[in-house]
């Protein structure tokens, strides 16, 4: 080695220092290193090249080993003719190249540098490489996904829309643009509220606010956009919001135009509402008739009782009287009989409904006949202001808790029973309980009584629900409304 005149000739150590310097960088390297040489036939044209030297990360990146002195179509079977020829181009030239190329024979993708070494005729090249396969196939992916991405949207009629809150810069992709007529895809959002319908204007602001960190960032609004030709035009977006250094700046999404789904959906609105309007009519009307029907029954009901009550009794007297001095012990006590069954029958056909309605008096008049008839004791709990206005309500609920007490002193094998009463909100809740043998839920029914009152209890907006278990006793539930004015159609439930 020489050296320039007045300057000393390194050292045997310094080059051993140097040259250890140069093989630990050249170890450590992280990229594939390595120098090979140019095979060439008898005309010079080159047809494979010879490993002279690798670095340890060669292995890593090339999947070859123990490369050192072998030809690289040995190693590879099949390798690809451009390396040969990228190679001896720069051998021979001397024109450095870097380039990004497969090789399908390796299963690889390369990043690689190559550039000539030595004396030209020693056709010697160094090549600098890294394996990029994941990159790159990671790269062809996103290609693809972005490609299959933007087909959807163009199938789905969808426009994506990007914003920098920073900036409070919004950008439409072309999609985005078409649907809200216009032609400028950066736009400050500013000039966007001018497109908001008024009637929208805080909804959309809500929409770009940005969210507190850390808090939901999804967001989905339906507003009315005006175009430039006037036209107004219903858009719904979805978006989401994302941090950058921490903050909430930034926010993607897509729009659609659902002007026809919102039109439907008014129609569909207005049809509801007129529908619904026609059935609370029905509704009246079959109360009405419901009402109606109940005032006549209980009319014909009370006409009864005062034919028993005045003319039968009558007759019955008369002929007790008749038969008094015949004397004869069986005609008197079936007489008698006659006269207190008379009696009783017309009591029950007319109870005292009459006055402002209060049930408390009408459950004690109730238990005091199931005393008197059926020697079942009825406890009776309702507050004394508890009232049904509806004239019509208050028999059809004598009906149901006299047959209620009367199955109770039929089947229940008790001598007493409970009636609770209790406002719900617009409704009259009364509890028929006891603590009798009761049933399994499989028989959870109701009597030939009940069944025929069931309909009615429908039609006023009433219902009955009985639960039972065997050896626990029974309680029914009765509800019907306060007032003349139904409060919806609830089934008979039975059983829990």
């Amino acid at each position: 080695m020489s050296s320039s005149p007045g300057q000393a000739a390194p050292s045997f150590e310094a080059l051993r220092i140097r040259e250890a310097r140069y093989r630990a960088l050249f170890d450590a390297m992280h990229e594939g290193f390595c120098v090979l040489e140019m095979v060439v036939d008898e005309t010079g044209v080159p047809v494979d090249y010879r490993f002279l030297e690798t670095n340890p990360a060669f292995e890593q990146h090339t999947g070859l080993v123990d490369a050192v002195g072998r030809t690289a179509r040995d190693l590879v079977p099949g390798l690809e003719n451009h390396w040969v020829e990228t190679y001896g181009r720069v051998a021979l030239t001397g024109q450095p190249d870097r380039f990004v190329e497969e090789s399908p024979a390796m299963g690889r993708w390369f990043e690689v540098e190559a550039f000539r070494i030595g004396k030209p005729e020693q056709l010697q090249v160094a090549l600098l490489f890294r394996n990029i396969t994941a990159q790159t196939r990671a790269e062809e992916g996103l290609r693809k996904a972005e490609w299959r991405l933007a087909q959807a949207l163009d199938v789905s009629g969808l426009g994506t829309w990007s914003l920098d809150r920073t900036t409070r810069m919004l950008h439409l992709d072309a999609r985005a643009c078409l649907l809200l007529g216009r032609r400028q895809p950066d736009v400050d959002l500013a000039e966007v509220e001018q497109w908001i319908y008024p009637d929208d204007l805080a909804t959309y602001r809500e929409t770009v606010q940005p969210p507190a960190s850390g808090s939901a960032t999804s967001t989905e609004t339906t507003v009315r956009v005006r175009l430039p030709d006037g036209a107004v035009r219903w858009i719904r977006s979805y978006g989401r919001t994302y941090e950058r250094s921490g903050a909430p700046d930034f926010a993607l999404g897509v729009i659609a135009d659902v002007t026809a789904e919102m039109e439907a959906a008014a129609g569909l609105r207005t049809e509801n509402e007129a529908l619904a309007g026609r059935v609370a009519e029905r509704r009246r009307e079959v109360r009405q008739l419901a009402g109606a029907l109940a005032l006549a029954e209980e009319r014909e009901r009370r006409r009864i009782a005062m034919v028993l009550h005045e003319d039968l009794q009558q007759v019955i007297a008369a002929a007790r009287w008749i038969a008094e001095p015949i004397g004869e012990p069986a005609l008197k006590q079936a007489l008698t009989r006659a006269a207190h069954l008379t009696r009783s029958l017309s009591h029950d056909l007319c109870p005292p409904l009459e006055g402002d309605g209060r049930l408390r008096p009408l459950l004690e008049w109730i238990a005091q006949q199931m005393a008197e008839l059926h020697g079942l004791c009825v406890t009776v709990d309702a507050p004394d202001d508890l009232a049904i206005t509806a004239p019509d309500l208050r028999p059809l609920l004598y009906h149901v808790l006299r047959e209620l007490l009367f199955n109770v002193a039929k089947h229940a094998d008790v001598e007493a029973a409970a009636v609770i009463a209790r406002r719900d909100g617009t409704d009259v809740i009364v509890d028929v309980s006891d603590e009798g043998v009761g049933f399994d839920d499989a028989m959870v029914g109701v009597g030939l009584g009940l069944m025929e009152l069931q309909p009615r209890l429908r039609h006023v907006g009433g219902n009955l629900t009985v639960t039972s278990r065997a050896g626990t006793g029974t309680c029914a539930t009765v509800r019907l409304p306060l007032t003349v004015e139904p409060v919806g159609e609830r089934e008979f439930a039975g059983g829990q």
